[in-house]
C-alpha cells in the first residue's frame, strides 16, 4: 500500500511500521526507515516508536540522544519518553 503514491501513512501508522521493521528487521533497517521519514511526519509517536527500539536493543547512547531530540522538539512532555528510560536503565542496572 505504501507504494502508491496516493497513499500516504499517518505519523501513527509510520511508528507502528518502525516498530514492526524493527522486530523483524533490526535496528539497523529500523534506522533506515526512520530517516526515510520525511521531517514533517516525524512526531512525537515516530519518536517514541525510535527509543522504544533503542530501549529494547539496550543501546543507551542512542537511546540518550533521541531522547534529548525529543526534549528539544518540545515531544518529552509526556510521561512515555522517560518510562522507556527508565525501563532501560534497570534493564541494565543503571539504578542511579
Amino acid at each position: 500500500m505504501t507504494d502508491r503514491p496516493n497513499f500516504a501513512l499517518s505519523p501513527s501508522e509510520i511508528a507502528h511500521r518502525l516498530d514492526m521493521v524493527h522486530r523483524v528487521h533490526g535496528i539497523k533497517l529500523a534506522e533506515e526507515y526512520f530517516n526515510s521519514v520525511p521531517n514533517d511526519a516525524k512526531t512525537c509517536q515516530v519518536y517514541g516508536a525510535l527509543l522504544s527500539a533503542y530501549v529494547q536493543q539496550k543501546s543507551v547512547e542512542e537511546a540518550e540522544a533521541i531522547m534529548q531530540k525529543m526534549r528539544v522538539m518540545g515531544f518529552a512532555t509526556s510521561s512515555f519518553p522517560y518510562n522507556m528510560l527508565i525501563t532501560l536503565y534497570s534493564q541494565i542496572g543503571e539504578n542511579d
